[in-house]
């Protein structure tokens, strides 16, 4: 059985490869600060910076992906995981 810290941990680093892999930062923070709706409505905001080749053209652009308050698994999910 894994413990949960062993659990955290394996989670952590595949996370972390991913965002390695694109370079990216994972931020979440409060969307509408100094609002009554303000520690309600955090959100999770990924960042990738845009690459440029040798000659200084945009291969990827600057791209923000709002992840918004939660991610699901997909419906397949848990029994990808079961097979496994």
């Amino acid at each position: 059985m894994q413990k949960k810290e062993q659990v955290a941990q394996a989670f952590k680093a595949e996370l972390q490869a991913l965002l390695d892999k694109y370079g990216a930062e994972l931020e979440a923070k409060d969307f509408w600060q100094g609002y009554a709706e303000c520690g309600e409505d955090v959100r999770m905001e990924v960042t990738l910076p845009p690459i440029y080749d040798a000659d200084h053209n945009c291969v990827r652009e600057w791209t923000d992906i709002d992840l918004g308050a939660h991610i699901f698994p997909t419906p397949n999910a848990v029994g990808q995981q079961e097979a496994r």
